[in-house]
């Protein structure tokens, strides 16, 4: 399989990409950019031996799409639930032995709301955001994990290079501005909200939980998951860097240097120092 699904994978996409760029390049060499623009149909105009082959093909490609995305997404939003990656979604997690049938309703919920809105081309721009925004964030942690040398990020595949993850993450941002510029900024506005949320009620969960294991008969409860942070390794990465940059200076200068003081203190359980008037000082210090 480490051989055979990268293989195939490549494989499909290069296949899939020159048919398209090829369809592309057909049609648009014997219909004018007007009738491109304004028939959404003009490929059933051109099929042979009759229209309705196209309108056939159309429509059993949407059912598959339909039944491959009722058979996914349930899931995957049970799994984001299970997870607890977004507090929010608690309600759509499944018990163990269960079908996320939560999570299928509100899977019909969204689709069919998007549905009723009678014209898919209203919808259809945030949509693509989503995914070119997916795709371009997977480019950009795979990039960030090979820059820090995070230790479990050992990619196997030979042709990998973290350079080539930076410009897919760079296409798909300029394409998404590309495509509409307001959608984009929609989404990813959209997207910082979601990532604030997420870190507030993380922090939220574990001041709670540490206050919890405080408590006598608490330390074994169950902490809340954590998946880890690229941006933890990020901030490692980066502070040694300087640190490394700092260490061996010869010509530091006078007027740049600030004492290191290490102060030890007594804190309770939860980390709250007892004498704060030893922090207080040794910070005027550094002043």
């Amino acid at each position: 399989p480490s051989k055979s699904i990268p293989k195939g994978t490549i494989s499909a996409i290069t296949v899939t990409s020159l048919l398209y760029f090829v369809q592309v390049w057909l049609v648009g060499s014997v219909v004018s950019h007007k009738t491109l623009m304004e028939n959404k149909l003009i490929l059933a105009c051109l099929a042979w031996p009759s229209r309705f082959v196209i309108k056939a093909g159309i429509i059993t490609a949407s059912i598959g799409a339909a039944m491959q995305c009722l058979a996914g997404a349930p899931q995957l939003l049970a799994a984001i639930a299970v997870d607890d990656a977004i507090p929010m979604l608690r309600f759509v997690r499944p018990s163990e032995r269960d079908d996320p049938k939560t999570a299928i309703f509100v899977t019909y919920i969204i689709a069919s709301m998007a549905t009723l809105v009678g014209n898919l081309d209203h919808i259809t721009p945030i949509i693509t955001m989503f995914f070119l925004l997916m795709y371009g964030g997977i480019n950009l942690c795979c990039f960030l994990l090979g820059w820090v040398n995070a230790p479990g990020f050992r990619p196997t595949f030979r042709f990998y290079h973290k350079n080539v993850s930076l410009f897919g993450s760079i296409v798909c941002l300029l394409l998404a501005f590309t495509i509409s510029w307001f959608m984009a900024v929609i989404s990813i506005g959209l997207f910082i909200i979601n990532y604030i949320y997420i870190r507030k009620m993380r922090q939220r969960m574990d001041l709670a939980l540490g206050e919890l294991d405080s408590y006598e008969g608490m330390g074994s409860m169950n902490r809340v998951n954590n998946w880890g942070d690229v941006g933890d390794s990020l901030r490692y990465k980066i502070t040694m860097m300087v640190l490394m940059s700092v260490q061996g200076t010869e010509n530091f200068h006078a007027k740049n240097w600030r004492p290191q003081l290490l102060t030890i203190i007594d804190t309770d359980d939860t980390g709250i120092p007892y004498n704060t008037e030893l922090l207080a000082l040794a910070a005027q210090l550094k002043k």
